[in-house]
């Protein structure tokens, strides 16, 4: 990708990205006293107990912790850091200005989960943009080389901190639970923007009998695939190793396929989250 277009690209990541998560703050999170993860968490309890802008907050905590991991980052991947950032306070700020009552639902249940969703969805097109939305991962990172935890148990402690405080804050406890909900589902969405839903399977078939399975998994499948010969532990003369990507649905066909013709054959199926090269996406039938 030429480089005008891919700055384009990380641009349009990062600026979906940024008014996904601004929204998600604004309309379902601090309506409802539920917090989330990093600096827009901290933005919506001191929103609740000192009346602080929450973009404004999520600006100045940002710009706090991006400089620590500016060495590790580089310069190219700071900037752009430092747009989403950007991007968020203003869009959050914005947001609630233009919307004084923006709260859709009173149910804590619809708010943690959409609020989840959004801000999960607007993270991942962030980094999905080559950016980060904030400098909370950094801290994290700062904090695990000292104490000599992992950069993920740092960040739940960190995250959990949070949800800690906005219980002491607001005096209930329920919102912290719904709290934990949407951080929950915000990781999950995160991994679902970052690798795709897996919509087909990645099907591995070691078999002595390739010459017999080949073409007739390639005629009733209508899938390419690819061969590699390899040993085995016990077997040095080896086996044969197919390699296809297909539907979920054709999985109970290619089984008795396989069946008929090698039962002492192994199959492993795998979910195929991701797809590169011309090759693959003629192979599989997607773009």
């Amino acid at each position: 990708m030429k480089p005008a277009l891919r700055q384009a690209r990380n641009l349009l990541f990062a600026t979906a990205g940024a008014t996904l998560l601004a929204l998600g703050i604004v309309v379902f999170l601090s309506p409802a006293h539920i917090v989330t993860g990093g600096p827009p968490g901290i933005a919506i309890i001191l929103f609740h107990l000192l009346g602080l802008s929450k973009g404004l907050v999520i600006l100045v905590v940002n710009l706090l912790l991006v400089p620590i991991g500016w060495r590790a980052l580089g310069p190219a991947f700071l900037a752009r850091t430092a747009y989403a950032v950007t991007a968020t306070a203003g869009l959050t700020e914005l947001l609630a200005r233009l919307m004084p009552d923006p709260a859709v639902t009173a149910s804590p249940l619809l708010n943690a989960l959409y609020g989840g969703i959004l801000v999960g969805a607007g993270i991942g097109l962030v980094f999905k943009g080559e950016a980060s939305a904030g400098g909370w991962s950094l801290l994290a990172r700062l904090i695990a080389e000292r104490v000599r935890l992992g950069v993920g148990q740092c960040l739940f402690l960190l995250d959990g901190m949070v949800i800690v405080g906005s219980a002491i804050v607001f005096g209930e406890i329920e919102p912290a639970l719904w709290a934990g909900i949407g951080v929950y589902v915000t990781g999950l969405v995160i991994d679902l923007v970052l690798t795709g839903k897996a919509g087909a399977k990645v099907v591995h078939v070691s078999t002595a009998h390739a010459e017999a399975l080949a073409p007739l998994l390639t005629e009733r499948l209508r899938e390419a695939g690819a061969m590699a010969h390899c040993n085995t532990m016990t077997d040095r003369e080896g086996r044969d190793v197919m390699f296809l990507v297909v539907e979920p649905e054709q999985i109970s066909m290619l089984a008795q396929v396989v069946r008929e013709q090698d039962p002492e054959a192994y199959v492993v199926v795998l979910d195929a989250v991701e797809f590169y090269g011309g090759g693959m996406a003629a192979a599989s039938g997607r773009t």
